[in-house]
């Protein structure tokens, strides 16, 4: 059976005409795979150049490029929408800010997700308590296997639900989590444009968005 490429936005447009180039190609793989049912259209490493690909094509669009036929390892299901700014993951109990920081808190996440560096992470994240934002008061950065929790494995540019998680910067996202290895002068970043856990500068890298969580209840 062919493996079918499909845009996944937050309202579940599929083929949108303005996006006729990715219509055109997840088309043509339809119908390959209509004509072809016994060969594979392509083996993991092109999969995933070709997922590439696609989101380098509309890299300002909120979509991501998700295979059909691999289970969501983040499904709406999952992850609820509390209708306030916040998403609660039932399997792990953490409760996320819906948006980026810097990002509007409206239910499309408009605008740009602000970059920091650790520090200054750490310090944004102290100014969002002071503000009780949501009505809450202790929120923080993730450690890293947290954010890794977020990762949509099935989809690329964004690697994450963009249902609940619209317009998600597909760039690197601080973690709390640093490394000894180098004297604590990085700490791990997860890219959300291909699901990497990286080693990143702590107080040199301005690239890197934020993601707040909290406990939840």
């Amino acid at each position: 059976m062919g493996i079918i490429f499909l845009l996944r936005g937050r309202k579940m447009h599929f083929f949108k005409r303005r996006h006729m180039a990715i219509d055109g190609l997840n088309k043509a793989i339809y119908n390959h795979a209509k004509k072809n049912p016994e060969r594979k259209l392509y083996n993991v490493n092109n999969l995933f150049k070709l997922m590439l690909l696609l989101s380098t094509l509309v890299p300002k669009l909120a979509y991501s490029a998700c295979v059909i036929g691999i289970p969501p390892s983040t499904p709406n299901s999952q992850l609820q929408d509390n209708g306030n700014g916040t998403i609660t993951d039932t399997e792990t109990g953490l409760m996320w800010k819906q948006c980026s920081e810097g990002q509007a808190d409206d239910s499309n996440c408009s605008g740009e997700a602000a970059r920091y560096t650790w520090g200054q992470a750490l310090q944004h994240a102290e100014t969002v308590n002071i503000n009780q934002w949501g009505g809450y008061s202790d929120w923080r950065l993730p450690n890293i296997k947290e954010l890794r929790s977020l990762v949509e494995e099935s989809c690329y540019g964004p690697a994450i639900n963009s249902i609940r998680f619209p317009n998600t910067s597909g760039v690197n996202y601080w973690s709390s989590s640093i490394d000894v290895t180098y004297g604590q002068m990085s700490a791990w970043a997860v890219s959300f444009y291909d699901s990497n856990i990286k080693l990143t500068q702590r107080d040199n890298d301005f690239n890197s968005a934020l993601r707040l969580v909290r406990n939840s209840p």
